[in-house]
């Protein structure tokens, strides 16, 4: 005769090994379902960064065609009709009273090198600083030198600022992905610390001159003409930006 407790705790026994099983299986996707996540967003990142990287070495290559085509350093425009209004005037950005006025040394029309103005994806940027200066928008400037790159020595004088491509804002890990396909240091897991603040750097969009206020780039990656460097602003909150020299001077 079969004792009913042996049965009992039989049944028992089997109904946990099965909660135990199906606890490893869920564990075990869960960790499979991270594991893939972690990659679809490392590849993601590498897309985002190789996109960032191509399009600034197009700007560049723009730049360089104008040049060769005559074009002054002091001619390139970068100007956008941003307000639709068809009109090269405030409140539009870079404005450029040196270039000519048939567009010939405009970057973005056809008259010109006739490249394409694109906004930055949302999903590049850090919201946290959407309200912020030039958020969403490349952005071009000629207001810093950069530590072995075009002239040395006293780069207090106009003719030490590069015409510098830069990206502000962006996530902290699209940045650091940026300077590992470019082969650069991100000391400690983050990217090199640039100890100016961003309040006193050079922002201003260029207009066709090169301040002769000092204002270099304090990094300690020399010669390095394209990069990713993290800031504080006033308020000592961290931001991650990026930067593609477009004219060494």
């Amino acid at each position: 005769m079969t004792n009913r407790n042996s049965q009992s705790g039989n049944v028992l026994f089997f109904i946990l090994i099965a909660i135990a099983l199906l606890g490893a299986l869920t564990a075990t996707l869960n960790r499979s379902s991270n594991n893939t996540n972690d990659t679809g967003s490392h590849e993601q990142r590498q897309i985002q960064a190789n996109e960032i990287l191509t399009y600034a070495k197009s700007i560049e290559t723009a730049v360089q065609n104008l040049r060769a085509r005559g074009c002054g350093e002091n001619e390139i425009a970068f100007w956008h009709d941003s307000n639709g209004d068809g009109v090269e005037g405030n409140p539009d950005a870079n404005r450029n009273s040196y270039a000519p006025t048939d567009h010939s040394c405009h970057i973005f029309e056809p008259e010109g090198a006739g490249m394409t103005f694109v906004t930055v994806p949302d999903n590049y940027l850090d919201s946290f600083f959407n309200a912020s200066f030039a958020f969403g928008n490349y952005n071009y400037g000629a207001n810093s030198s950069f530590p072995g790159v075009g002239r040395t020595g006293n780069c207090s004088v106009s003719e030490c600022k590069e015409l510098t491509m830069v990206l502000y804002h962006i996530k902290k890990e699209l940045c650091l992905q940026i300077n590992t396909a470019l082969g650069i240091e991100n000391p400690s897991g983050d990217a090199p610390f640039e100890r100016t603040p961003l309040g006193n750097w050079g922002v201003a969009h260029f207009q066709g001159t090169y301040p002769s206020s000092t204002n270099g780039v304090d990094n300690g990656v020399y010669g390095a003409k394209t990069l990713c460097l993290k800031h504080e602003n006033g308020s000592g909150d961290e931001l991650y930006s990026f930067y593609h020299i477009l004219l060494a001077r």
